[in-house]
């Protein structure tokens, strides 16, 4: 059996494609309209409780509720930051990665935050009683936190 060999080339103005000697010289068309805005790093989930924004949470039976690393159930569950609050039932924004603005002037510019009890960010590390420890990221200035989760330390 010959294997079968598919040949494609672009030039800046032409597709070349075919399979074998069968090749297809055309002409490339116009790009397509933009599609809608992506969000990025970011999600939305159900809250399983209230939750405030700029909250590290965890998603548990596919609902967000704040992490808490006094609670060894929410080890490998942290999936990132609330940027909004939310009610029970109601949906709220969680960021994955990437920089997150808006903090209310409470960060320390250049300190590294994990997950402190109740989800609330926290320069101190490991918590009381911890069962686990996550860094989430670190302060590029009082407002704005650049989320790079790092593994989770038992």
């Amino acid at each position: 059996m010959n294997p079968v060999i598919l040949i494609t080339i672009e030039t800046s103005s032409n597709l070349i494609t075919g399979l074998g000697s069968d090749i297809v010289i055309g002409t490339i068309g116009l790009p397509g309209p933009a599609g809608p805005a992506g969000i990025g790093s970011q999600f939305i989930l159900t809250a399983g409780t209230s939750i405030l924004a700029y909250q590290a949470v965890v998603m548990i039976g596919g609902l967000a509720y704040p992490a808490d690393p006094t609670n060894p159930a929410h080890i490998q569950h942290v999936v990132g930051i609330a940027i909004t609050s939310a009610l029970i039932a109601t949906p709220v924004t969680v960021a994955i990665q990437g920089k997150i603005t808006g903090f209310p002037g409470t960060l320390i510019p250049d300190a590294q935050y994990s997950v402190g009890l109740g989800g609330i960010l926290t320069t101190v590390s490991p918590v009381l009683g911890a069962a686990w420890k996550k860094v989430l990221g670190i302060a590029e200035s009082n407002s704005i936190l650049i989320l790079e989760p790092d593994p989770i330390i038992e």
